[in-house]
């Protein structure tokens, strides 16, 4: 579909091509004809679809052919008609049009005439008031291509004028209009006859005086052949003498009259070339006025008129001008420089340079200008804080110099000793005020979010020829690029500083224009402030995707928005790792928070709240971890696509798990480790209070031993409930953060999973055998000394005594024992007891190996003592407990008659007579957990 141009528009015309398949791209067209002329170099290509060019000398109706590289050559399927439209005298044209048949008059003069003699407005004398026209000047062209209306054209067509002026009318019209244009033809002619007639003796006297004139002509010339004074020399002195006299009378009038003239001429000078005299002091008060548009039109004007002028007045004013101009141009040159300034106002200072012919090249200075202006405000933003940050400790140190740790310890590490002295705090001290480099991090971003985009708007101004009309060098945007990188050069670099990030292959900032930021890219931050630093981490990653979504915006390269891609993945790793780091700690640290706060379940036993504080603290470091740092903004790079990213996430994600059991572990250690003394135990009480850490406590024991004795919890009571605690993380908590980690999206790993649970059963075996090592020694240890109470000796026994004293004990340890488990962590109460059987029946076996000889009582109290044992651990019997005591007995003689048998029979039944509540212990069916 092609627009065509407006009737009234003259050759050239400009002329916009919509259609199809009009090239892909700027270099896909190669040709470009219209109605058999080349337009090819004066076609843009802006589209598939549409094409602007410029007609070239055509008339009439043609193709129009566009050729491409894809396509080849193609024609538009509707035909293209250009035309030259008439111009009248009082029509505005860019072209001279010879008018010289249309000024004259019958006697050859030519003067100014009214339009109405160029064309007649009814040379035929019709009345046309209810004409209309029916025809329109394009439908008219299309009927005479080659003709024309107006009368005053040499293609004047009679049939187009008819049909255009008087489309109603009749034929018997059309002959009256005939008639009528002949009798005004004819009394044009008649005219001029008529003209001498009525002037004829003017034109007899007139050529009279012509004849007198000729014969006066020839009678001087016979007179001056024969040497005779001619009539002319006579009347040539006269005039000398008349002169002469004349001069002599009007001498000082006359001259009067020349200065008077000069000085009229002067002024008339000055009247006409004011614009020129009065240009200086128009300049000086339009600059002060700030008409810079008004400057640079008056100077444009004259430069054009007066610029070559020989005039030697003319050439000294305009020197002052050229003066003043370039003050001018030193003025906006030096406004250029005067950073920050809005960019559109850059642009018109540039336009005013450009205008002026300023020398160099003033867009490009003024890109060069931004850039260094925008590295400086970086540096001083970094300069600035480093200040802050170093006053800051050293107030820090002036004020807390007699602490013991002393200002900067308490500034970075005093944390964690007011976190272990304080137990039940949660809240960080580092997190109350954000460090200075996350708010230099802050400030940094935007400024660069401010000053950036002026400079890249700058840039595309220029390059699009918004500041001078000529060729712009192509080398000119590769140079550019490089200013643009260079600045994002320093800004990473300065990030990278202030965060501790890696450095990454993003070149070195070896360019000649950023040379002087390399010292203060030098300046080092206060290794005090590293650890609050990585803390806050994650809230720098806001600001700097802010920043990369505005750079998105401005439609930048991926060479250069590689630099920013880098920064935030490497930005994004440290703050996965910090996160998780802290995440560590934290779970690290958790014993010391624990409380003795203990909730019974029915199904767990005794807990506290220790599993779910780790539970809480994994499950805020994965969503934190998700949401602000895996989660990938636009144009960002995949965290977890990367193979090396998932290998440290399944890393830190290992180590957070593995750190329970581990503070666990630690916390039981303490528990073991504390003194026996201090940790005296009431095992007949089962009510825990929560108590707080004292205050200013000296060491983790003293807290743990003034916990201990205040919640009336003795050590092996903590044991249990630590033991409780592993038991329900491995069981509840562990499956639950396995199955948030791969819900969240986190790359799985089998073998973390496995890990775990394998530590966690170690930590179970660990404080089991803790425990029993706690309860077992004493009972085991007292056996050998109760066996041999009152110098008791086997081969001279006198009586069997009954089941013995110590075999009591041991059952009465035992009953202890499952006393506490069942009333701490019931699950345990069979591998508990077993166990303790299991200890207490290879200490029988080993002491009754040592016995050389048996009395015969003493074979039978032997045999009573052991049985007993045998009898009174009933189910909680394990196999390996029941072979021991079975081979202890085979130590021991055989009854020789059945009056033994008898004998040990009875006391056995004594035995459970008397020991009847004590024996209901260590049957299942009493078991409650």
């Amino acid at each position: 579909m092609i627009r065509r141009p407006p009737r009234s528009t003259l050759f050239p015309y400009t002329t916009l091509f919509r259609s199809e398949n009009l090239g892909k791209t700027l270099q896909d067209l190669i040709g470009l004809t219209i109605c058999g002329v080349d337009c090819f170099l004066s076609a843009e290509w802006q589209a598939p679809n549409k094409i602007i060019a410029r007609t070239g000398p055509v008339k009439g109706r043609g193709d129009v052919i566009v050729t491409t590289r894809s396509g080849g050559k193609g024609t538009c399927t509707i035909q293209f008609r250009s035309f030259f439209e008439s111009i009248s005298p009082l029509k505005e044209s860019a072209f001279w049009m010879d008018e010289s048949h249309l000024i004259s008059n019958a006697w050859g003069r030519k003067h100014p005439a009214v339009p109405s003699q160029y064309q007649p407005e009814n040379p035929l004398g019709l009345n046309d008031e209810g004409n209309v026209k029916k025809f329109s000047e394009e439908e008219l062209h299309e009927h005479f291509p080659e003709g024309s209306g107006n009368l005053s054209l040499e293609n004047f067509v009679p049939t187009w004028f008819l049909v255009e002026n008087h489309y109603e009318a009749t034929f018997n019209d059309l002959k009256a209009g005939l008639n009528h244009l002949k009798r005004k033809v004819s009394s044009q002619k008649e005219g001029k006859l008529s003209f001498l007639k009525a002037n004829i003796g003017a034109v007899l006297d007139q050529l009279d005086t012509l004849c007198n004139l000729q014969e006066n002509i020839l009678k001087d010339k016979t007179a001056s052949a024969s040497g005779t004074l001619l009539s002319t020399d006579k009347i040539e002195r006269a005039i000398v003498r008349s002169k002469t006299e004349a001069e002599s009378l009007f001498k000082d009038v006359l001259g009067r009259r020349d200065r008077a003239d000069a000085t009229r001429n002067a002024l008339g000078v000055l009247q006409r070339f004011k614009f020129l005299f009065h240009l200086p002091c128009t300049i000086e008060r339009n600059i002060q006025k700030g008409d810079y548009d008004i400057v640079i039109n008056d100077y444009a004007r004259a430069k054009s008129l007066f610029a070559n002028t020989e005039v030697q007045l003319f050439r000294k004013v305009y020197q002052e001008v050229e003066q003043r101009i370039t003050n001018f141009r030193e003025m906006l040159y030096q406004r250029v420089q005067n950073l920050p300034m809005p960019v559109e106002k850059q642009k018109k200072l540039i336009c005013y340079l450009v205008n002026l012919e300023c020398a160099g090249d003033p867009g490009w200075d003024c890109i060069k200008f931004q850039q260094d202006y925008i590295v400086e405000v970086l540096l001083n933003c970094q300069e600035v804080h480093l200040e802050q940050e170093s006053s800051y400790i050293e107030s820090l140190l002036q004020s807390k110099s007699s602490s013991k740790t002393g200002g900067l310890l308490s500034a970075t590490k005093g944390l964690k000793e007011r976190r272990s002295s304080n137990a039940g705090r949660t809240a960080d001290s580092r997190l109350d005020r954000p460090p200075h480099r996350i708010l230099f991090v802050e400030s940094l971003c935007s400024l660069t979010i401010q000053e950036f985009p002026n400079l890249w708007k700058l840039g595309q101004s220029y390059f699009a020829g918004d500041f001078i009309a000529k060729d712009i060098d192509s080398s000119r945007m590769n140079d550019f690029n490089s200013l643009v990188s260079e600045v994002l050069h320093v800004f990473c670099k300065l990030i990278r500083d202030a965060l501790l990030l890696p450095v990454t292959n993003e070149g070195d900032l070896c360019s000649v224009r950023v040379a002087k930021a390399v010292p203060a890219l030098k300046r080092n931050w206060l290794d005090a402030t590293k650890d609050a630093t990585k803390l806050w981490l994650p809230h720098s990653v806001q600001p700097i995707r802010h920043l990369y979504s505005a750079l998105i915006e401005l439609d930048l390269s991926n060479d250069i928005l590689l630099l920013m891609q880098n920064l935030l993945f490497d930005l994004r790793i440290s703050c996965m790792k910090s996160t998780f780091s802290r995440a560590q700690e934290e779970v690290r640290n958790l014993h010391l928070r624990e409380t003795w706060v203990i909730n019974m379940d029915p199904e767990n036993g005794s807990i506290t709240q220790l599993p779910l504080v780790y539970e809480n603290s994994v499950l805020k470091t994965i969503q934190l971890v998700q949401e602000g740092i895996l989660q990938v903004g636009p144009r960002e790079t995949e965290l977890l696509g990367n193979s090396a990213a998932e290998k440290e996430v399944v890393a830190l994600w290992r180590e957070l798990l593995l750190g329970f059991p581990r503070s666990l572990k630690q916390l039981a250690v303490m528990v073991t480790e504390s003194q026996a003394s201090s940790l005296a135990a009431n095992t007949s009480g089962h009510s825990f209070v929560a108590t707080k850490s004292p205050e200013g406590g000296s060491s983790i024991s003293d807290r743990l031993v003034a916990e201990s004795t205040e919640s009336n919890c003795s050590r092996e009571k903590m044991l249990l409930v630590i033991l409780g605690n592993c038991t329900f993380t491995k069981k509840n908590i562990l499956p639950r953060l396995l199955e948030s980690f791969q819900k969240h999206g986190y790359p799985t790993d089998e073998s973390v999973g496995q890990e775990t649970l394998y530590n966690f059963e170690q930590l179970d075996h660990f404080l089991f055998h803790s425990y029993m090592e706690l309860k077992c020694d004493p009972v085991v240890g007292a056996i050998e000394q109760g066996v041999y109470a009152g110098r008791f000796d086997w081969s001279t026994c006198p009586r069997v005594l009954g089941v013995r004293s110590y075999i009591k004990e041991i059952l009465i340890g035992i009953i202890a024992v499952h006393s506490e488990v069942y009333s701490v962590l019931p699950s345990i109460i069979d591998r508990s007891v077993q166990h303790m059987i299991e200890a207490i029946s290879d200490e029988i076996l080993r002491l009754f190996s040592c016995i050389e000889r048996y009395g015969h009582y003493g074979n039978l109290q032997a045999r009573v003592d052991v049985e007993a044992l045998k009898l009174a651990f009933g189910s909680f019997l394990s196999e390996a407990a029941k072979n021991t005591l079975t081979e202890t007995l085979e130590l021991i003689p055989a009854l020789k008659n059945q009056k033994d048998n008898r004998v040990v029979e009875e006391e056995l039944n004594i035995f459970q007579r008397k020991m009847k509540f004590y024996l209901m212990c260590f049957k299942s069916e009493q078991i409650g957990g």
